[in-house]
């Protein structure tokens, strides 16, 4: 099953445009991110989604110090358990009068660290995904087959 790469882009939220689709690396490889989770995709994995090949977009150029730490870590555990929420059915929003509104209730917990519940929700779909803690970062490492990531826990 491919890598959908526009579950880690902005393209949906209108945001900032050079977040909009992935993008690849000089070493071939495909980064992706939202701002608020981060994946670099190995170049012979599978992905469906758009890759931009402009050069000269704006691209956030650290992404590659920021995941450099993944080679060091020992300790990898299974995606925690996902809480059950009769409230958002787990989508980790609710629809109010037409406006979706954060749930709240339903986000998961890794280790110490708290993440909304529509982003842990897409590190499922990855291949044999894994977790990891780190003191160095405040940001959550994850691996899976054919890719590592970053994603941000809530604040």
């Amino acid at each position: 099953m491919p890598i959908l790469l526009t579950d880690f882009t902005d393209a949906e939220k209108g945001g900032r445009f050079s977040l909009h689709t992935a993008w690849r690396l000089p070493d071939g490889r495909i980064a992706a991110t939202d701002g608020h989770i981060a994946v670099i995709v190995e170049a012979d994995v599978s992905t469906s989604g758009t890759i931009s090949i402009d050069e000269n977009a704006k691209r956030p150029r650290e992404i590659l110090n920021i995941m450099e730490g993944h080679g060091r870590i020992r300790e990898w555990q299974p995606l925690p358990e996902y809480p059950q929420c009769e409230d958002c059915g787990g989508a980790g929003y609710t629809i109010d009068e037409g406006e979706s509104k954060d749930c709240g209730k339903c986000d998961v917990t890794f280790g110490s660290d708290v993440v909304k519940r529509p982003l842990a929700n897409k590190l499922v779909n990855l291949p044999d995904c894994e977790w990891a803690t780190t003191s160095k970062d405040d940001m959550i490492p994850f691996r899976f087959t054919g890719g590592i990531g970053l994603v941000a826990p809530r604040r």
